[in-house]
């Protein structure tokens, strides 16, 4: 059976990306930015506009665009998962070294 991968960023709410440059290079570019557009627009059928949290090793064309933008190293971001899923009230442990909160 062939699953097939498909995102709707304009009905997200909120958008949290773990280094996938979903605007720049991440699979289908084009459409991820017309959803993501069209999810960043305010007007009456839309009054509120998604919110972009997004953690990368390196500056993205997705990371530019993000509402908060977190850098850390390549090797973190599975430690940088694990934590979101604990906030978020999973169940997991893992020992954590990394610094989540450098804003650029």
């Amino acid at each position: 059976m062939v699953r097939k991968f498909l995102l709707d960023f304009s009905a997200a709410k909120v958008i949290v990306s773990l280094g996938a440059d979903f605007l720049g290079t991440w699979l289908s570019p084009v459409e991820f930015a017309k959803g993501y557009s069209k999810g960043r627009k305010i007007d009456e059928k839309n009054p509120s506009m998604s919110k972009h949290y997004h953690f990368e090793g390196h500056l993205s064309m997705t990371g530019s665009n993000a509402d908060e933008r977190f850098t850390h190293r390549p090797s973190e971001t599975g430690a940088i998962a694990v934590a979101l899923l604990a906030e978020l009230g999973g169940n997991c442990s893992i020992n954590c070294r990394c610094k989540t909160g450098s804003r650029n």
